[in-house]
């Protein structure tokens, strides 16, 4: 589960039980969470098969210049996250369907450069 601060909606960093009675009334039901987490994430697996089917799906590769160069996702943009709010709203569609990636999903930089598109206004990005 994830637990949210009251009143502030910030995840809290220990769980509830710990916490007191407070925290219990604010934390989200476990359906809803990861029904919101399939919404916004995909894997391997999934892009593949969509790449497969022919679906037109921009992958962008947010890893460093020196990961770039030993491999990547067939077809995928190299765009640092730092570059992605100044460089995709000038190189992607809007209306695209964006799968951002970094090393693996304990690598933040995927979820940074997901942020960062947020300038293209697409509810597509995963």
């Amino acid at each position: 589960m994830i637990y949210l601060k009251p009143g502030t909606g910030s995840p809290m960093p220990a769980h509830p039980a710990l916490l007191g009675q407070e925290y219990h009334e604010h934390m989200i039901d476990p359906a809803d969470f990861f029904a919101a987490k399939l919404a916004y994430e995909t894997d391997a697996s999934d892009v593949y098969a969509a790449q497969k089917a022919g679906e037109d799906v921009v992958v962008i590769d947010v890893r460093s210049d020196e990961a770039w160069a030993q491999g990547r996702v067939p077809g995928a943009i190299h765009m640092h996250y730092s570059e992605i709010a100044s460089r995709a709203p000038q190189e992607i569609a809007k209306d695209a369907s964006v799968v951002v990636y970094c090393w693996s999903p304990g690598c933040n930089a995927g979820a940074k450069g997901a942020w960062s598109s947020r300038s293209l206004a697409t509810p597509y990005v995963k």
